[in-house]
């Protein structure tokens, strides 16, 4: 389950997350006049951030809004739950192999350092891309490390439950990108 997202800089809005079925949206409402709108208010900038969190690589800089010089610096946060319990990892678009990992309840989202080369706070871990992408397949969808070629990939997973529209996400049921082989699907989805 993923319990919370949020973040160092000051104008992001932290989500919060029940159990359950939990919808994102945005809304209008009877104050809202003509240039309120839908748009603008971080539905597509949530789903890269949990792409990003859940061990994505990081896009470009035209294609991603952390690249951006005023937010390179930023980090962000998801508190989800993992084999291991509740774990929170962090990582910015300054850092694009590191991923700061906690674990246990006295680690808080809260507490982080500004950026990925301070002094870590007890709890804390630094891990590469590789290794948190290893405990997002065994914690999740109980993948071994060791698996044989032409195995479901937990990245490849994720893009079926988190999907984006951009990519062609929401064209077919069984295809989580324009671009997705044949193979890859039938893979992921035997």
């Amino acid at each position: 389950m993923i319990h919370t997202l949020t973040s160092t800089d000051s104008r992001f809005k932290d989500l919060t997350f029940g159990p359950g079925l939990n919808i994102v949206l945005a809304d209008t409402t009877e104050e809202s006049d003509d240039k309120d709108s839908r748009n603008g208010s971080g539905k597509s900038s949530f789903i890269r951030l949990l792409h990003l969190l859940l061990g994505g690589n990081v896009p470009s800089k035209k294609e991603t809004f952390v690249l951006d010089p005023a937010l390179i610096a930023t980090t962000f946060a998801l508190e989800v739950d993992l084999a291991d319990g509740r774990v929170t990892v962090a990582r910015s678009g300054g850092t694009a192999n590191d991923h700061l990992v906690g674990v246990g309840d006295e680690v808080s989202p809260s507490k982080l350092p500004l950026g990925l080369d301070a002094d870590l706070p007890s709890g804390w871990e630094k891990v590469n891309l590789a290794r948190w992408r290893q405990r997002i397949a065994l914690g999740w969808f109980g993948l071994d490390t060791d698996l044989p070629r032409f195995s479901p990939s937990p990245r490849s997973l994720l893009s079926y439950i988190i999907r984006r529209e951009e990519n062609g996400g929401f064209a077919s049921p069984f295809r989580h990108n324009y671009q997705q082989t044949a193979a890859d699907q039938q893979v992921n989805l035997s």
